[in-house]
């Protein structure tokens, strides 16, 4: 066995003792990436981005530790001169992500694989504070960036920071996607949605078409991932569901079923505990989706458009059965008119269409014109459709309605079919900017909206 922590310790006058709590360990035996994180934790800071103007700057002189603000402050001159450099308004500088990351004081000793390490040799490098430890042994380079990725836990970031996802090679599906949430009237899955604040699921209005409120009793919200120990169980006090839904609004038109205003929330009855597992989404038009774009304060909701949405294909994404997160290429603008013309040429859903718009209104998103489209199956409606900006995700839509069913007839939900010859497969997704007025209505101090225009 050898030695971790200190080899002497003293009492000191403040009854606490020096150094680091000996323990006895076995030369060769590992640490988890998951026990080593939390240790380095404690000297690691993640600046978000929050500021404190009023504070004032003072000269370090000769006071002992680390000079933190000229650290910073050189830190802070080099990105300044290198903003000049490339242009504030450049696509260069936009792109750019600064972290500023101050180890301060404490050394880390880290013996990486199976070669020689010195575990004595370790132990003495590494700083001995109590309760604390500072030398480590992992098992290969793989265990090194699995410590960092647990350190940067979005678990301890504010429930104001909406639309983080971790996209590192080990995250889960749902740590990938974590506002998606699965909506069980009953005893079935319907449905999915999105996690848009701590207490608040935004989902479509029609998966309540066949459902009576009566039974709200009986709803199910699952947040987190629902195959696993992160999945929890989350019941309804209150849902909202667009009074202007009405499916068969237009049967006396022919158009068997109808989606406008295919939009309603979902209050849970306790708020949700904020984890890798589960995150609200950014919605745009809203503070918090202005912060993670880095946009001034006096931004608007036109200009989130004018950002998110500003190509006639801009590639977007859904979250399917399995958890997958599929693309799509949400089409706008003279696009978005060749996008919708596809409703008029499937006879057996509308044989008696007069007028594409009759069906398809400027609520609605248009995909599934491109061939490496993916298009949602039945159960998949009310998920979000997102993009990512900035490494951050926004949700500019809601999934609604399709002409084509990629799931039917699959035998599980990893199964998606290619549309057959003569198929033409669209998909319709309510646009949350066509939506605005509604979502301020019943959002109002929930989340904090820009002006409109």
């Amino acid at each position: 066995l050898v030695l971790t922590g200190s080899a002497e310790r003293e009492c000191q006058d403040n009854g606490v003792w020096s150094g680091t709590e000996p323990l006895c360990r076995q030369p060769y035996s590992y640490d988890f990436p998951e026990d080593v994180a939390p240790a380095l934790g404690t000297s690691f800071s993640n600046l978000v981005g929050a500021t404190n103007p009023t504070q004032k700057r003072t000269d370090h002189e000769n006071g002992t530790g680390t000079n933190t603000y000229e650290a910073l402050n050189s830190v802070y001159l080099m990105m300044n001169n290198q903003m000049q450099r490339l242009g504030m308004e450049t696509m260069a500088w936009q792109e750019i992500r600064h972290a500023i990351i101050l180890l301060t004081d404490d050394i880390y000793a880290i013996g990486v694989g199976k070669m020689d390490v010195d575990w004595r040799e370790l132990n003495e490098l590494g700083s001995k504070k109590d309760g604390e430890r500072h030398a480590f042994i992992l098992q290969d380079t793989q265990a090194v960036c699995q410590v960092f990725e647990h350190m940067l836990d979005v678990s301890k970031l504010t429930n104001t920071i909406c639309g983080v996802g971790n996209m590192s090679v080990n995250a889960s599906d749902q740590e990938r996607t974590p506002w998606h949430v699965t909506f069980k009237p009953k005893s079935k899955e319907t449905c999915r949605g999105a996690l848009i604040s701590d207490q608040w699921v935004l989902t479509a209005a029609h998966c309540f078409h066949n459902t009576q409120k009566e039974d709200r009793q009986l709803w199910r919200v699952i947040v987190g991932d629902p195959n696993s120990q992160h999945g929890k169980e989350f019941l309804v006090e209150e849902a909202v569901i667009a009074q202007g839904f009405d499916a068969h609004a237009k049967r006396s038109q022919g158009i068997m079923e109808f989606y406008g205003d295919d939009i309603a929330l979902l209050k849970l009855t306790q708020k949700v505990k904020m984890s890798t597992h589960a995150r609200p989404i950014c919605l745009p038009c809203t503070v918090e989706a202005n912060m993670a774009l880095r946009r001034s304060p006096g931004s608007t909701c036109v200009d989130h458009e004018q950002e998110l949405m500003n190509q006639q294909d801009t590639a977007a994404h859904f979250v399917a059965l399995n958890g997958d997160k599929l693309s799509i290429t949400l089409q706008t603008g003279l696009k978005w008119t060749s996008c919708a013309q596809a409703v008029s040429q499937n006879k057996k859903i509308f044989p008696d269409l007069k007028n594409v718009s009759e069906v398809v209104t400027d609520q609605f998103l248009c995909s599934g014109a491109k061939k490496e489209d993916h298009n949602p199956c039945q159960g998949e409606s009310g998920g979000a459709v997102f993009l990512e900006r900035r490494h951050r995700f926004f949700q500019v839509g809601l999934v609604s309605w399709g002409l084509y069913d990629p799931c039917h007839g699959a035998s599980d939900k990893n199964s998606r079919k290619k549309p057959p010859p003569g198929v033409v497969a669209r998909d319709f997704h309510i646009s949350l900017f066509r939506l605005q007025p509604w979502l301020r209505q019943h959002l109002d101090g929930v989340l904090t909206f820009l002006p409109l225009n």
